[in-house]
């Protein structure tokens, strides 16, 4: 599984196929 940062949270997290966005706060993930 890939590293992939949340912009608004700053926090690192994964994300399933399919799910759209941090699963925290629902704001967008970026993958590094």
């Amino acid at each position: 599984m890939e590293a992939e940062i949340c912009i608004p949270c700053r926090e690192q997290v994964a994300r399933y196929a399919g799910e759209e966005g941090c699963p925290l706060c629902g704001g967008s993930v970026t993958t590094l």
